[in-house]
């Protein structure tokens, strides 16, 4: 059973660039990281939980170079709460997933794609689909498994599977693909 980490605090504007206007972003107390038991991650990790009663899965929990982390909320989320800028909240939280990044054999396989599978990977798929595949591929135990799994992702993005179709189909490889079409 998972606990939840209650806290309240003031919604401040995120001012990062192309932020929303409404998405805003709040400090998250020591004490409830420290409830967490999540103290070294560098790239981050998922939560979920509720804002004002409002629920959501799957956000980042960001470091911040100073040690602290910060959790950065949707306008979306801001908007069902029916709260702005500056207005107290209430946050439960808890551990959801974590957080692995693109390997960079992926960014540049993926660079070379078709636009339109980028934009599917990017801007269409959810982003706990997105991180299903990148952990899928991180967790590989070698150079040759990893490179194989990036070759079925790419099949998988190309034909607009989710993850567990992707990994149910066979597909041949990139080299037989290239041959075929070129």
């Amino acid at each position: 059973m998972a606990i939840s980490h209650d806290f309240t605090a003031v919604l401040l504007r995120d001012e990062r660039t192309g932020a929303a206007q409404r998405a805003a972003w709040v400090a998250v107390p020591e004490e409830v990281m420290r409830g967490m038991r999540r103290r070294e991650y560098p790239l981050g990790f998922y939560v979920k939980g509720h804002v004002d009663r409002v629920r959501y899965t799957m956000l980042p929990l960001e470091q911040t170079p100073d040690g602290s982390w910060v959790f950065r909320i949707p306008a979306s989320i801001i908007v069902k709460a029916k709260k702005q800028i500056g207005d107290t909240v209430r946050i439960a939280m808890d551990k959801d997933r974590l957080s692995f990044p693109m390997t960079d054999a992926f960014v540049m396989a993926l660079c070379k794609e078709p636009k339109e599978v980028t934009v599917y990977y990017h801007v269409s798929m959810p982003p706990e689909e997105r991180n299903r595949y990148n952990e899928w591929m991180y967790r590989a135990r070698t150079d040759a498994e990893r490179e194989v799994r990036m070759e079925r992702a790419l099949h998988g993005l190309r034909h607009r599977l989710c993850f567990a179709e992707m990994k149910r189909v066979k597909c041949p490889s990139i080299r037989a693909e290239r041959a075929h079409s070129g």
